[in-house]
């Protein structure tokens, strides 16, 4: 953000020259005038031209926000190395999608996109994402949308995406501020809204939030929002009153359905989910409302998911879960509701279920 700011000095020697024009001031300033007058000996009891410069500069200081405004809306940013693979050398002027992918394992420099009331569309294609950044060396990936809109179209197609690979170190940072997503308007398989992957052996933290807005999502795993980590790190997702949605589609090659928050961990690491208000709505078989898995073999973590208010509301056929929790180590499952309401349908669809999976 930038702001603007006027700095005036006014000297009691410093008094323009005499003038037999006297000046009015604007009748809403009188007041100010008037207790400024009485708390100054060296004015007369009228405005005279010899003041002319204290009150000008009064009126300047008083009037600065209606003409000038103190904060002025942050540009957008596209930060992408030189040697990166990208669509263009800055954002584009149209409304093409927004990609930045660095392949160098060596290369330190950080991806950061920020995009404000942007409409963007993509044409059905194959991992066609909306907004994509994706690093290989050890760096951090930020992406930041605040209001507008993506719609993406095609397999695998997500309208946030953004992936760490190799076995460097760095964070993947994606944060959605109003606006909407719309995926899976055609085969909308793996499409999901926000995708936060860490796909490599290394280490990093996966931070998504998500403040007002709307999420549609359609197809089998279309995941609402969707953080998923391989390496060593924490998965944290925190959404406060948005809509999420993750609508099933008929004739979608039997995938199961899409989940509204689908937390993942394959690694060692902490998953923590937030929902605060809001609403979160799935159809489908296998489709919970949230959900906190931590699969992994060999690695640790906790399972912590918070719910304030809000409704979460699953019409699945089975297994449609409104909160699903699962444990593969020996740590822990937390479960934390208040307020709001869950409602599901269906077979085995409990509105809160917990699993520990590991044997022994």
């Amino acid at each position: 953000m930038k702001r603007f700011q006027l700095r005036v000095k006014a000297s009691e020697k410093q008094r323009c020259c005499s003038s037999k024009k006297a000046f009015t001031p604007p009748p809403h300033y009188k007041g100010l005038i008037d207790r400024l007058r009485v708390n100054n000996p060296h004015c007369s009891q009228s405005i005279s031209s010899r003041c002319f410069g204290q009150w000008f500069v009064l009126f300047v200081l008083v009037s600065w926000s209606v003409f000038l405004p103190a904060t002025v809306s942050a540009q957008d940013v596209f930060t992408c190395s030189a040697t990166a693979n990208t669509d263009n050398s800055g954002l584009p002027s149209d409304s093409s999608r927004i990609f930045c992918k660095v392949t160098d394992t060596t290369n330190a420099d950080d991806i950061t996109i920020a995009v404000s009331n942007r409409d963007i569309s993509t044409p059905e294609a194959s991992n066609n994402h909306g907004i994509w950044g994706e690093h290989a060396g050890p760096a951090t990936i930020d992406i930041t949308m605040t209001g507008g809109s993506i719609t993406t179209k095609g397999f695998s197609s997500s309208g946030i995406m953004g992936e760490r690979k190799g076995t460097g170190t760095g964070d993947i940072n994606i944060a959605m501020n109003g606006g909407s997503i719309t995926t899976g308007e055609v085969n909308g398989v793996l499409s999901r809204g926000i995708y936060g992957f860490y796909s490599g052996e290394g280490k990093g933290r996966i931070n998504i939030s998500m403040t007002g807005g709307k999420i549609t999502t359609r197809g089998g795993q279309a995941h609402g929002i969707n953080g998923e980590h391989k390496g060593t790190g924490d998965i944290a997702i925190r959404v406060v009153r948005a809509t999420i949605i993750a609508e099933e589609v008929a004739n979608n090659s039997g995938s199961d359905s899409g989940a509204g928050i689908y937390g993942r961990h394959l690694g060692d690491g902490n998953i923590s989910i937030s929902v605060s208000g809001g609403s979160i709505t799935t159809e489908g078989t296998d489709a919970p409302g949230i959900s906190g898995v931590h699969q992994g073999s060999t690695g640790n973590g906790n399972v912590g998911i918070t719910v304030s208010g809000g409704s979460i509301t699953t019409t699945g056929a089975n297994r449609s879960y409104g909160i699903y929790g699962v444990q593969n180590s020996a740590d822990n499952v937390g479960i934390t509701v208040s307020g709001g309401s869950i409602s599901t349908t269906g077979g085995s669809a409990h509105g809160i279920y917990v699993e520990q999976t590991k044997k022994g």
